[in-house]
This record gives C-alpha cells, sequence and structure tokens, in this order.
C-alpha cells in the first residue's frame, strides 16, 4: 500500500499485489511535513489505521496488514500572473489619471484577491513621457508604453507584465469676440 502525498488533499493509491481485502478500508493516515511557500521537502506518512466495516460497526484491523510507508514530496509551484497597466487618458491642463491594473492568473486555486497580490507583491504604476512623469502639462498625445508596472520579486509568483497607452487629450476652450 502506498500513499501519494504529492496531491492535494493528500491521496491513497495502492498497488495491485498489494490492494486492500474487499470491504477493507483506510481510515486515516498521518502525513507530516510542510510546505507553504514556492518549492519542495519531504513528506512522511504515518500511523495509517485500515478499518473493516462502516460507522459504529467498523473494527480497527490495521494488524492484518504489513504497511510498508514511503516518503514522498510536498511541491509548491509558483503562481503565474500577467499584471496589466489598465489605459488611461486625460486632459491637457488636467491632473493625470488615476492609474489602475488587472491581474489575470491562469490558476484559480485558492483564488486570492487582485488586491492581496498587489499588496504581496508591492505592485506599483508609473506613468511616464520622454523620461518625465505625466501631469497637466504633458503635450497632448497618445503614448503607448507609457503606463509601467514595478513589483518586488516573490518566488510564489511567475509575473508577466504589460505596460498601458496612456493619451493627453487637447483641452477645449472658447474664444469669443466681443460685439
Amino acid at each position: 500500500l502506498t500513499v501519494d502525498s504529492f496531491s492535494t488533499p493528500a491521496s491513497l493509491s495502492s498497488d495491485t499485489d498489494y490492494a486492500l481485502v474487499s470491504g477493507d478500508r483506510i481510515d486515516s493516515v498521518t502525513i507530516s511535513g510542510s510546505q507553504t511557500n514556492a518549492g519542495s521537502s519531504a513528506s512522511s506518512p504515518s500511523n495509517a489505521v485500515i478499518k473493516r466495516g462502516d460507522g459504529d460497526n467498523a473494527v480497527i484491523i490495521t494488524s492484518n496488514y504489513d504497511i510498508e510507508y514511503i516518503d514522498g514530496t510536498l511541491r509548491v509551484d509558483s503562481r503565474s500572473i500577467t499584471v496589466t497597466a489598465d489605459d488611461k487618458s486625460s486632459c491637457y491642463g488636467e491632473n493625470p489619471a488615476l492609474l489602475t491594473c488587472s491581474i489575470v492568473s491562469p490558476s484559480n486555486a485558492g483564488a486570492m484577491t487582485d488586491e492581496r497580490i498587489i499588496q504581496e507583491l508591492g505592485i506599483t504604476l508609473s506613468a511616464s513621457v520622454n523620461s518625465a512623469p505625466v501631469s497637466s502639462t504633458t503635450p497632448v498625445g497618445e503614448y503607448n508604453d507609457a503606463i509601467t508596472v514595478s513589483y518586488t520579486s516573490n518566488g510564489n509568483y511567475s509575473v508577466t507584465t504589460v505596460k498601458g497607452k496612456y493619451t493627453v487629450t487637447p483641452a477645449t476652450i472658447q474664444i469669443r469676440a466681443e460685439d
């Protein structure tokens, strides 16, 4: 009988030569080891309890089996995410728009909020044109890749960033001739 501690939660499997007798079932197995960040560590199964029957009528029959415990490995993979700076615009003479981003992850296991990911990675956004921060006096125009994403490296994430476009539109004024 083997305990496969590679999956979450740990799953039990048996080789055909060592299958449980019909009607017997594994009630519990203790698996030691812990891995909370990306990486791997040892995992050891022990203290299996095998029972025959169900409910209150179940009888512990572990002593009828010669159990071989085989260590495994707990592995946590880094989560792949893409952080995309949202395109923004403002009018010449006005304060720049508030910068925002969207976060996409193909894996939603244990889905975390975007706010928590932003916090864990220390994500910041900045907009600049010709090496100067976007301001109320940035010239009118469309600036591809002007909004950039920065973050603090964290081994639990594999991060891809996508820059955003910043557009400055002309200010509207009226010039009226006097009568």
